[in-house]
C-alpha cells in the first residue's frame, strides 16, 4: 500500500474495526477507515506548460485562517514539548511584497 506521497508507509495495520500507522511526521493514528491511492505521477513544468496548465492561486498576506483542516499544514516532532511549525513561511504564496517590511 502506498500513501499520497506514492511511498510505502514505515508501519501500519488494520482491523475490520480500526486502522493504526504512523503518518506525516511519524504522528500516531487511529481511523475507522482509509483511503488507498494511487502512486504520484510527476510532470515537468515545461510538459506542464506544454499541456496548457496555468497556476492560479495567487499571493496572499493571510498566512493561516484556522478553518477547515488548518492543522493538516501544521507540525511539531515532540507534541509535548514543541509548539506547532509550519513550512507556509517558506513558501512564495506568503512572501511580503517588495519593498514591505514586517509590523513592528
Amino acid at each position: 500500500m502506498t500513501n499520497l506521497c506514492g511511498s510505502t508507509p514505515t508501519y501500519g495495520t488494520h482491523s475490520t474495526s480500526r486502522s493504526q500507522g504512523a503518518g506525516y511526521y511519524y504522528g500516531s493514528y487511529t481511523a475507522n477507515s482509509f483511503n488507498v491511492s494511487s502512486l504520484l505521477t510527476m510532470r515537468t513544468a515545461d510538459e506542464l506548460a506544454s499541456a496548457g496548465v496555468r497556476a492560479t492561486r495567487k499571493p496572499s498576506n493571510v498566512i493561516e485562517d484556522f478553518e477547515g483542516d488548518w492543522e493538516k499544514e501544521w507540525f511539531t516532532y515532540r507534541p509535548a514539548e514543541w509548539a506547532r511549525t509550519t513550512h507556509k513561511l517558506y513558501d512564495d504564496v506568503w512572501k511580503s511584497s517588495a519593498g514591505r517590511r514586517p509590523y513592528s
